[in-house]
């Protein structure tokens, strides 16, 4: 009896310690990786980090990290102003030192969604020379602009090939008047643009678009790819 309760005695130390030090390595880690993040997003403040995967200790020594989760907020991106910055990470193949380096790392899946306001859409669409001013609805977009002389308003779904996004009007109306002919043709000219969209951080490219209240969420999926977060791509 004795000898079984110093083996559960030691057994239960043993794990205790070992808990222990799988939390103090989460969070440095955690720490580490923030750092360098923000260095990658170039944000004010780090973002928040959390990893997945226990025992993290031995995942981290076998040089995978299974899952990780950053979000970044307030960050630029090619002149793109980004409201929210949300990547998923799974099998993450590097070792925590590669990653804090900002050395390139694999995934085997991934997903990031960058939040981008109606007023940012704009700011951006503008600095390519575009004379428009753009609202994000759930489902489309309303373009509002110059037409020969006249207030031209305009709604429509963007489509997105390759990096660009493309917007042409579906409906057209000039002062409040709908238009046909000529006039229509010249009007959805006036108000259609098109613009490159950079790559997110880590060098993810975009894949799909999705149009809420206010905000566009451009998605990028990942599977089998290397991201690079030294903050120069």
């Amino acid at each position: 009896m004795r000898l079984t309760r110093r083996l559960l005695i030691t057994a239960a130390i043993g794990g205790s310690l070992f808990l222990g030090a799988n939390v103090a390595v989460e969070r440095v880690a955690e720490g580490r990786i923030a750092a360098q993040a923000q260095k990658s997003f170039g944000t004010a403040e780090p973002p928040i980090v959390s990893l997945g995967g226990f025992p993290l200790i031995v995942n981290i020594l076998q040089g995978t990290i299974p899952s990780a989760f950053l979000e970044g907020r307030d960050l630029t991106v090619q002149d793109l102003r980004v409201a929210v910055l949300r990547i998923e990470l799974e099998g993450i193949k590097a070792s925590l030192s590669d990653v804090t380096a900002g050395k390139p790392i694999g995934v085997q899946r991934g997903l990031a969604q960058a939040e981008v306001t109606s007023e940012a859409v704009t700011a951006f669409v503008r600095s390519r020379d575009y004379k428009v001013t753009v609202v994000v609805l759930p489902g489309t977009m309303r373009v509002t602009g110059p037409v020969r002389g006249a207030t031209g308003v305009a709604e429509g779904v963007p489509k997105l090939t390759g990096r660009l996004l493309r917007f042409v009007p579906d409906t057209v109306a000039v002062n409040g008047k709908s238009l046909s002919g000529v006039a229509l043709t010249d009007a959805r000219e006036a108000l259609t643009f098109q613009v490159d969209l950079p790559l997110l951080p880590g060098g993810a490219r975009i894949t799909s678009v999705d149009l809420r209240k206010d905000r566009v969420v451009l998605i990028a999926t990942m599977r089998n790819a290397t991201l690079d977060l030294s903050g120069s791509s």
